[in-house]
């Protein structure tokens, strides 16, 4: 999945009629000359913004103002919203995946040009912008654009010999009042500018009758460099070729003289597969091993590769990279005896429009009908929604929304009720038949499996007063951990005050088992004892069929070496 991320400025009206030949998925504009709570509309986008305040009343049009235009495909996939508007002409969003924890943040900013009747502090800017960068950087990837009216010459925005990046190649070599504060933004947030060091295609991004220059900006930090691709530079004029506009009809003064900033976001190896355009959704083999049947592991063929694999490891050089092997080679003869004598079954995961798994959390009466009900009552809720922003009759939108949330309301009802005279039967029959399956079903229902047991901020002091004092709490607490977790001398307590002596000749049980090493016989009751039905790790072997390869090897008096993977587990004993 690509992403674009974009920035332009000026008189964005010409440029918004001429967009739609790129194929963009988000937009940054700076300058957006909204008034109050003006809003850009503009067909399968929408828009977040951030007006300029203090306005004069009679003014024609607003002067500065940020914002973004996302489009509509994306407000399904992630959860979008403001993150920070605090300080005028800065803006920040957030996009957090609905499916995963994956988030990036976004942001894009206007600094009104010195001597300009706007002006502002050049040093709260960027100290303010800064500070925001340290807040949100620890979220994942975020992304800065916009017109900074910063022109920095070759000035190095990294620091030669610390930072490890490439030099950017530079066009615009003059340097104005706003250049020192700009790099040393950069410098002090780890930030690099994108332009001349991403893609080929750079140029001026202001191109006007006073001359050329670059003074917008893509930036974002080191370790996310790579993230981006693709990245040139537009100029109005060209852009308005391509998207065949009219040119005769169009004033000079309605072209802008800022170019646009475009590059290419790609994310796709952050997100889950499922929505990955073009691909199908993703599938596994579930092995029935609640029934396996007498001759799986047998046979003279098996038994062979089995032993040939253990003495692989009794032979070998013992080496991370041999023992990698031979377990590779032991899960592959395991996962071809399982394809052979297992019943299996492909389970095609299903994509999250009419999945049930978030809306079945506390609700046993949720079925599939339910999720249908639910999804065509939000898109009639976004179609309601969506013709309220464009000033479209809604009437009829609305009418139908109400209506299918009333059908939905009612199908909801009627499973809840069908949900608990379910129950309801079902306990009556328990109670006649089982009364300990009764009485468990009963502790189930209500409010009682929903309490959690919170630890009260409260400790006994040696006085034996009760003292809800914070800092008693730390304190009381940091002591007995102390206490129990740094003994001094050989002495072992098995109550607060009472010290018992021991020889350190002495090894107790647990010193025994910390110190001998893992045999054979403890894996194997850790198998034998392990749930059935489990799911299987990342080396997709079940602890069902493990059992019987392990009867084997134990027969024939082999220990098989289990390999250990990188997240704590056993490899094929889970």
């Amino acid at each position: 999945m690509c992403k674009y991320i974009n920035t332009f400025s000026d008189n964005f009206n010409v440029r918004l009629n001429s967009i739609s030949c790129l194929n963009l998925d988000v937009l940054g504009i700076a300058e957006t000359h909204l008034k109050k709570d003006e809003v850009l509309i503009v067909n399968d986008f929408k828009w977040f913004g951030h007006n300029r305040n203090g306005i004069h009343k009679n003014a024609k049009c607003g002067s500065g103002g940020v914002g973004f235009l996302i489009k509509d495909y994306l407000t399904e996939i992630f959860d979008i919203g403001i993150l920070d508007q605090s300080f005028e002409g800065i803006l920040w969003l957030y996009l957090h995946h609905r499916l995963s924890n994956f988030r990036f943040n976004i942001c894009v900013c206007y600094l009104p040009p010195d001597h300009s009747t706007r002006q502002v502090d050049k040093e709260l800017f960027f100290d303010t912008l800064i500070s925001q960068v340290y807040e949100f950087q620890n979220d994942g990837l975020f992304y800065i654009c916009g017109d900074f009216n910063s022109r920095c010459g070759d000035e190095y925005d990294y620091i030669p010999g610390v930072d490890c990046i490439n030099m950017r190649s530079v066009i615009d070599f003059t340097r104005n009042s706003y250049c020192t504060t700009f790099i040393d933004f950069l410098t002090s947030s780890n930030c690099c500018m994108l332009n001349g060091r991403v893609g080929t295609n750079n140029d001026f991004t202001c191109v006007s009758s006073k001359g050329q220059s670059v003074v917008d900006y893509c930036i974002t930090s080191y370790e996310n460099l790579h993230f981006f691709q693709d990245f040139k530079v537009i100029r109005a004029s060209d852009l308005i070729i391509k998207s065949k506009l009219n040119m005769t009809g169009l004033d000079a003064r309605s072209i802008p003289d800022h170019s646009l900033l475009y590059c290419e976001l790609n994310i796709s190896a952050s997100l889950p597969s499922c929505h990955t355009s073009g691909k199908r959704s993703p599938e596994f083999i579930k092995f029935d091993v609640k029934n396996i049947p007498s001759n799986f592991c047998h046979g003279d063929d098996i038994h062979l590769r089995l032993l040939d694999t253990i003495n692989g490891l009794e032979t070998n050089e013992v080496s991370q990279c041999n023992i990698d092997q031979v377990y590779t080679d032991f899960c592959a003869i395991v996962s071809e005896e399982m394809n052979q004598k297992l019943h299996s079954k492909v389970i095609v995961m299903s994509d999250s429009t009419y999945c049930n798994k978030r809306k079945r959390i506390k609700k046993p009466w949720w079925n599939d009908n339910l999720s249908v009900f639910f999804n065509d009552m939000c898109c009639a809720e976004k179609l309601w929604k969506k013709g309220k922003l464009s000033r479209v009759s809604c009437v009829e939108l609305k009418s139908s929304f109400v209506s299918k949330r009333r059908v939905f309301d009612r199908e909801v009802q009627k499973a809840k009720r069908k949900y608990w005279y379910t129950l309801q039967q079902e306990l009556l029959l328990e109670s006649k038949a089982d009364q300990q399956t009764f009485w468990k079903k009963i502790g189930k229902i209500g409010i009682a499996s929903e309490r959690k047991t919170l630890i009260p901020m409260e400790v006994v002091d040696a006085n034996g007063n009760v003292s809800s004092n914070v800092d008693d709490v730390l304190l009381k607490w940091k002591s007995d951990y102390a206490d129990l977790l740094n003994q001094t001398g050989n002495q072992v307590t098995t109550d607060r005050n009472i010290p018992v002596d021991q020889s350190p000749a002495v090894l107790t049980e647990s010193d025994f088992l910390l110190t001998e090493e893992i045999s054979f016989e403890e894996v194997f009751n850790v198998v034998c004892k392990s749930k059935r039905g489990k799911a299987s790790g990342v080396d997709n072997i079940p602890a069902d069929s493990c059992q019987e390869c392990l009867i084997f090897i134990l027969k024939n008096g082999k220990v098989l070496l289990v390999h250990p993977l990188p997240d704590g587990e056993m490899g094929g004993i889970n």
